[in-house]
């Protein structure tokens, strides 16, 4: 009889020991969770192209259940993750790491890593979400942000302005920095004082007559001459030609068969290093277009053509004019005409 009491009462205790641990087991199957360290991180002040390294403890609160961290996604690229393991057994913890690369632009950041995770058990998802603050700033502050000029050689050269280069604070920006462009458009000399870095634009002499547009490609380098940012400027360059001609093209409708038609042509030089007066004709239909320099001085020349046509349609032919300046190059007037027959006229 005794002995069956001290069974009972053993067997009794022993429920009343391990009852409360079966039921918390149960409960926190059910009630499982991955916590962070940090779920809300703020980087701080980042400078362009800077990136800064982060990491964060993940853990599986449950005491009991393992954890699986399926997916861990980013809301923006600037967003590298790596973890340590993604299987977490009961208590276990996990390491992730990740940079923020501030990128090239000046901005505020507010982003996003939202981890999925499930309880192996039950295969229930859940997210955990961390949320990552900070503010990039400029690298460097380029002053102006585009170059831009148009007329001939040497008004290009006064309207293209000096850059500067300089850090919000004032410090030192890198060890130097390099600056080129794709074109050979412009010779660059820059020197630097109190961290302020001061380019001077100059307009290579070759540069063709038109419009050249384009990118300055600016690399900031290291003391190891690794480049540490790079940064970029526009570029949109209209060379014309000191010398005009009035009119610049030429369009008769219409002229008749058996008559010839005058036209006077004038050029002028804006500058006084083209010499009107060592031009010359290096094309010409003299079948039906006669020429006569009328008058000739350092900045101004006037001709007198003579439009003959010799069969009725259309007359499209063109005079070329070249100078002793190969910068000058040469200046090709259109002749576009209509020729009607005499009869026609009548």
């Amino acid at each position: 009889m005794t002995s069956k009491f001290f069974k009972k009462y053993f067997i009794y205790i022993l429920l009343t020991l391990i009852s409360p641990h079966i039921l918390m087991a149960s409960e926190y199957d059910y009630n499982w969770e991955l916590s962070a360290s940090e779920t809300n991180i703020n980087v701080g002040l980042l400078k362009q192209s800077e990136v800064k390294k982060y990491s964060i403890i993940l853990k599986n609160d449950s005491f009991c259940g393992d954890i699986q961290i399926n997916k861990i996604k980013s809301s923006c690229s600037c967003l590298h993750t790596k973890l340590s393991k993604n299987k977490l057994h009961s208590r276990e913890t996990s390491v992730l790491s990740f940079d923020v690369a501030a990128g090239f632009l000046s901005k505020n950041l507010y982003e996003e890593i939202l981890i999925e995770y499930s309880n192996l058990l039950k295969n229930n998802i859940h997210i955990l979400k961390v949320s990552i603050e900070g503010k990039v700033k400029n690298f460097a502050y380029i002053v102006p942000r585009r170059i831009e000029a148009t007329g001939n050689f040497d008004v290009l050269q006064d309207q293209i302005p000096k850059i500067r280069i300089y850090s919000d604070d004032y410090k030192p920006i890198c060890n130097k920095i390099q600056i080129s462009c794709p074109e050979n458009i412009f010779q660059f000399t820059i020197s630097s004082d109190n961290n302020v870095y001061e380019v001077k634009c100059k307009i290579n002499n070759n540069v063709t007559y038109g419009v050249h547009k384009g990118t300055v490609s600016i690399n900031f380098l290291s003391s190891d001459n690794s480049i540490v940012y790079t940064d970029s400027m526009p570029y949109y360059i209209e060379r014309k030609s000191p010398i005009t001609a009035l009119p610049a093209s030429i369009y008769l409708n219409p002229i008749y068969l058996g008559e010839t038609t005058p036209i006077q042509l004038e050029f002028k030089s804006t500058s006084t290093k083209f010499d009107l007066n060592s031009m010359s004709i290096i094309y010409c239909n003299k079948d039906i277009i006669s020429i006569t320099d009328v008058s000739s001085t350092n900045n101004r020349r006037k001709y007198i053509l003579k439009i003959s046509p010799t069969s009725d349609g259309i007359i499209n032919e063109k005079i070329i004019f070249s100078f002793s300046s190969e910068a000058a190059g040469t200046i090709s007037i259109p002749i576009i005409a209509l020729v009607e027959s005499s009869k026609e006229k009548l």
